[in-house]
């Protein structure tokens, strides 16, 4: 072989390589681009599930703090029922000495006339 024809040769060879050399460097830069993609893509999903979870909790704490609110107003409800209950019972105990007061001046008076 001349010396041409191995120049020709190594040039030829050096091309290849250089070929080889950017194809699988063009290969990387796609396998990462894909992989960036795919990140990024499980950052949205990520960050989509934690507005729906956030969304989610905040429902279940206006739920809770509405049944929580719910069952206070009941609780005193129920308190102002009892008093006024107690109150009327108190009432009617007050007319019941009242009328038997009364009745008891009426015999009194009877007696005496």
């Amino acid at each position: 072989m001349t010396n041409a024809e191995e120049i020709q040769r190594l040039n030829d060879r050096s091309r290849q390589d250089e070929l080889l050399a950017r194809g699988k460097y063009d290969s990387y830069l796609a396998a990462a681009e894909q992989e960036n993609e795919n990140l990024s893509l499980l950052e949205f999903k990520a960050a989509q599930r934690l507005l729906e979870i956030m969304r989610v909790r905040g429902a279940e704490e206006s739920n809770r703090k509405l049944r929580q609110h719910a069952e206070n107003w009941n609780r005193e409800q129920e308190e102002k029922e009892k008093i006024m209950k107690k109150q009327w019972q108190v009432e009617n105990e007050q007319r019941r000495i009242n009328l038997e007061m009364i009745r008891e001046t009426k015999v009194k008076e009877m007696e005496l006339a």
